[in-house]
């Protein structure tokens, strides 16, 4: 077998020599049992496994969505890449005839969009949706280095292996995870609620555009620290602030304050702060 993690198409090609090519193999790749062949192009790479001292070695690659490879007979893993998604599977192939492979990627799709909060339209600016495995104990500790998809748009549709996925969204300094699960097969349709409120702040003994704000959680984390929420710069932003409490603080060269802000969901709060001279 080829090293676990490794992604086929990275790997070099060693093309076996044209005499000992005598068995032929057709590959293509569905969807989900029962679906057509895949119309669009993928990228395929056939790895003959290590075998003793022999390592793992990638024989052929194309880019075509049904290929015909001619190749030693013998035992392969097969993997095909397909908009981010990536599979491997074995297989063997003989002279007699020729070896037909249906790689199926066993997909779900998802469709996400977003509101604010309760009965708003839905957001029409573009949002970050990135999507990771779900794995029991991660919680909110999720690896760029995890992600299977990453798009900004105001509205998008993923096409996923079955299994559980958390769909990171976020948009305007603010971000909700969920947690969804995939059958093959089917399609759902998520619309994530940020609970949301516009929040406008308005800074009192001080005027100008060079105005810091920070955002903090009014809860300490578990080390006794506030946790940064949002940051902006200006004379008097307005954010969007899921329900909760918050801290807002402003500084302005020598002058700095603070307050405690409660915000409620569908709520247009106008927010004072005013800045003193830093004793």
């Amino acid at each position: 077998m080829a090293p676990a993690g490794i992604a086929f198409d990275t790997m070099p090609i060693v093309a076996p020599k044209e005499g000992d090519s005598t068995a032929v193999l057709k590959l293509q790749a569905i969807v989900v049992t029962g679906a057509n062949p895949i119309k669009d192009k993928l990228t395929w790479t056939v790895v003959r496994p290590a075998s003793g001292d022999q390592p793992a070695v990638a024989v052929a690659r194309q880019t075509a969505a049904q290929p015909v490879f001619k190749l030693p007979p013998g035992d392969y893993l097969v993997e095909a890449s397909w908009q981010g998604i990536r599979s491997q599977r074995p297989i063997s192939i003989k002279v007699a005839r020729p070896t037909t492979f249906v790689m199926n990627f066993n997909t779900g799709s998802i469709k996400m969009k977003m509101i604010p909060y309760t009965g708003a339209e839905v957001i029409t600016t573009p949002v970050q949706w990135d999507i990771y495995p779900h794995k029991k104990g991660l919680g909110g500790n999720l690896d760029p280095a995890m992600r299977v998809a990453s798009v900004s748009s105001p509205q998008q549709q993923f096409t996923l292996p079955a299994g559980q996925y958390i769909v990171r969204a976020s948009y305007s300094g603010t971000t909700a995870d969920l947690v969804i699960p995939i059958e093959a097969g089917h399609t759902y349709k998520y619309t994530i609620n940020l609970y949301a409120a516009n929040v406008k702040l308005t800074p009192v003994g001080a005027k100008g555009e060079d105005i810091v704000w920070s955002v903090f959680r009014q809860k300490l984390d578990e080390h006794g620290n506030r946790t940064l929420v949002q940051t902006r710069t200006g004379g008097s932003p307005t954010l969007l602030l899921r329900e909760g409490n918050y801290i807002v603080a402003a500084r302005q060269g020598n002058l700095a304050g603070e307050t405690l802000v409660q915000v409620a969901a569908g709520t247009t709060p106008k927010v004072k702060v005013t800045l003193k001279k830093k004793s």
